[in-house]
C-alpha cells in the first residue's frame, strides 16, 4: 500500500488571517447565529491543530479546514437533533 504523502501546512498562527472569514461567513449562512457560528469556528481551528499531523498533499490548506468545519457543523445539527426529539418526548408530545 502507497504510504501518503505528507503536506507542509502554513504557520498554524496565520490560519484565522487567511481563513478566518471565509470559515466564519461557511458557518453564519448555514448556523443563522453569530455566536454559534464562532464557537465552531474555534472548534475548527482546534482540530485543525490537535490533527495537523493527518494533513496530506491529497487536499490543499483551505479545502482541508473547510472539510473539518462540514464536521463540526454535522455534529452540531446532530446534536440539536437529538436534544430537540428528546424536548419533544418530555413534554408527552409523542408521535
Amino acid at each position: 500500500m502507497p504510504k501518503k504523502s505528507v503536506a507542509t501546512l502554513s504557520d498554524p498562527t496565520t490560519w484565522v488571517e487567511k481563513y478566518g472569514d471565509t470559515l466564519f461567513r461557511l458557518a453564519l449562512l448555514r448556523l443563522g447565529n453569530k455566536a454559534t457560528a464562532e464557537d465552531l469556528l474555534q472548534e475548527t481551528f482546534l482540530a485543525a491543530l490537535r490533527n495537523r499531523h493527518t494533513f496530506t498533499s491529497a487536499a490543499n490548506e483551505r479545502t482541508w479546514l473547510v472539510s473539518i468545519l462540514k464536521h463540526k457543523l454535522a455534529d452540531y445539527f446532530r446534536i440539536k437533533g437529538q436534544k430537540r426529539q428528546i424536548e419533544w418526548k418530555q413534554t408527552g408530545n409523542q408521535d
